[in-house]
């Protein structure tokens, strides 16, 4: 093991600490599992843990990740053992759950230590007592029996943070172990994580629901937080949240950019003073819904009109929720100075797949059946490709642009698509086979070349098997409803994904280039010169020809370029800047196992 001299101390007393964290007792068997992310050093240290109690240790190491979907072997591995240490975050879910439930496993979540400098860090050292009682002494604090309970926390900084507590939110918080200044795994069925959460930490995910004021900003919800960047016109600031599948109300904020003055909240599920409230059932599904507002959306100066994409509903478990439940899956056109909502299209009702409607929305001008049109351009995650005016939200254009088959197309009349008997089949409790898995595209951005009419593209080409489960509604907590898993593509079909440039009019393809290593994640960016940019997870950015979608140029980055290249103009020369890393989702972690880990900024001049 790689590791200095002078750690050895620090080595030692991290051991220590996580085996008290586990409880770790002699002869007992102790699975670690996990993922291609974590550093060897870290998997030698959870083995001198176990040592130390005089346990045994055995690994279990997973080249591909996906969420909720366990290979038979690993399974097989864990149901073995007394003790699971996991670097998978949702290893928490319904796969941990069971084996906690039905053989007293005690799991420890190690997704925040994968690295040996994390591990044995300060955070990990903490005796558990002295972070027990923190804990404790943070609850005799907030348990004083009153109606309810505000914490104001200020600082020197100009933090200036509330937190406003029901007494039912206050009681579910202490259902909650750790609140209990009970830390460790110690307890057939328990769960911990590393490095442990401390008291004054009342954002723990799980931990329960409240209302948070920042600066006098109310925010109901649980568990939530932003994903996207924030869009500034005429003055004002407007952010959107992530948190669909934690229970979260998604909504839209506007701010004064000046003085951060909270301005108005536009909510994203429709609630009962909304037109779609009747679309939730029942009528009180729509304050947990989801519909988060994760990336981030698009401004017209000219119309004076903001377009921003909603997630999932939540949970994805229709039978909890019924009909449309806008508006969830949808584009909504925001008046930016009073947050009313102008005109909305759903592209997905009663969303049961996940297929958020998030992805950007490209405001463009282009002829439509001979008249020109001002529109904008949407690649869904279901599948489809979107072209609608954006004067009104009348639909234009829907066509798939992948492997669809929970749908057949989309009706133009009545702007819905035209399902197959994929959703009956599991709302009647069958496993079926669904096409796309992650959405034709994601949040990789697409580009629109106004000169030539084509969008370009990264696509992904996955499947997967999707089945409705039974769920409670526990604040804080994972909310789907939903189960899946990894399937296999037709013998032949290499492709993870495509490089694509696409006609929005007509929905055919100019080109495309097969990706058979990893799906792309990063952006295209068109520019005026002819020249497509873009990255692939094997860490090359590349130049394309808008035509052709022939390579041009490549440079390797030294790490996964996951992020969209921007360009701009200095003292007359133009140059593309781009940021390379490995993405952390599961994509990004099965690229790690051939993929330099690290992150850097590169800049390029393009030549004359």
């Amino acid at each position: 093991m790689n590791m200095r001299p002078d750690m050895y101390p620090e080595f030692v007393l991290a051991c220590e600490a996580v085996a008290n964290l586990a409880a770790l007792r002699a002869g007992e068997k102790v699975c670690i599992m996990a993922d291609l992310g974590v550093e060897p050093e870290v998997i030698y240290a959870l083995f001198a843990t176990a040592r130390l109690r005089k346990a045994h240790a055995y690994l279990c190491m997973i080249e591909e990740y996906e969420e909720w979907t366990v290979p038979e072997i690993i399974a097989s591995s864990v149901s073995n053992a007394d003790v699971v240490f996991h670097s998978w975050p949702s290893a928490e879910g319904a796969f941990g759950r069971k084996w906690r439930k039905e053989k007293g496993q005690r799991w420890i979540g190690f997704g925040d230590c994968r690295t040996l400098e994390r591990f044995v860090g300060e955070a990990t050292r903490i005796p558990l007592p002295i972070l027990s009682e923190l804990v404790k002494k943070t609850w005799s604090i907030i348990d004083h029996g009153e109606k309810t309970f505000d914490i104001q926390i200020s600082d020197r900084n100009g933090t200036d943070l509330a937190l406003s507590l029901s007494r039912e939110e206050v009681d579910h918080l202490h259902l909650d172990r750790r609140w209990q200044g009970k830390l460790a795994a110690d307890e057939p069925g328990t769960r911990a994580t590393l490095p442990s959460p401390h008291g004054p930490n009342l954002f723990h995910t799980g931990v329960g629901v409240f209302n948070e004021t920042i600066n006098g900003v109310v925010a109901n919800g649980g568990s939530f937080g932003s994903s996207g960047g924030a869009v500034i016109a005429n003055g004002m600031l407007f952010i959107g949240e992530a948190g669909a599948e934690f229970d979260a109300r998604g909504y839209l904020d506007a701010y004064d950019a000046e003085t951060g003055k909270h301005l108005w909240r536009r909510y994203t599920t429709a609630g009962p003073e909304d037109k779609g409230h009747a679309t939730w059932e029942p009528r009180t599904a729509y304050e947990h819904g989801g519909g988060s507002t994760w990336i981030t959306g698009s401004y017209d100066p000219e119309l004076d009109l903001m377009y921003w994409g909603t997630g999932n509903a939540a949970p994805w478990n229709t039978r909890y929720r019924g009909k449309d439940s806008l508006y969830s899956a949808s584009v909504i056109a925001v008046r930016p100075k009073t947050g009313e909502i102008a005109w909305h299209y759903q592209f997905t009702p009663d969303d049961s797949f996940d297929f958020d409607g998030v992805n950007e929305n490209v405001i463009a001008d282009i002829k439509v059946d001979g008249a020109l049109r001002k529109v904008i351009l949407h690649a869904d995650r279901n599948g489809f490709f979107y072209v609608i005016d954006r004067t009104n939200g009348k639909l234009l254009r829907a066509f798939p642009f992948g492997k669809v088959n929970w749908a057949s197309h989309v009706d133009l009349k009545t702007g819905r698509p035209v399902e197959t008997d994929i959703r009956s089949r599991l709302i009647a409790g069958e496993e079926v086979e669904l096409w796309p898995a992650f959405g034709v595209k994601n949040w990789a951005q697409m580009s629109f070349n106004p000169h030539n009419g084509l969008v370009y593209m990264n696509t992904i080409n996955f499947p997967q098997m999707f089945k409705l489960v039974p769920i409670d509604y526990k604040a804080g907590t994972r909310y789907t409803g939903a189960e899946s898993r990894a399937f296999p593509r037709a013998p032949g079909d290499d492709a993870e994904g495509f490089q694509v440039a696409l006609d929005p009019l007509t929905g055919k393809f100019k080109w495309q280039n097969k990706l058979t290593d990893f799906v792309s994640q990063s952006g295209m960016l068109s520019t005026a010169g002819g020249l497509v940019f873009t990255g692939r997870m094997t860490g090359e950015f590349e130049a394309l020809d808008e035509n052709t979608g022939k390579l041009l140029w490549r440079f390797q980055t030294g790490s996964g370029v996951n992020a969209p290249p921007v360009t701009y103009p200095y003292k007359g020369r133009q140059y593309i800047t781009v940021v390379s890393g490995l993405a952390g989702d599961s994509r990004g972690r099965k690229a790690a196992a051939t993929v330099p880990a690290g992150g850097a900024v590169w800049t390029f001049a393009v030549m004359n």
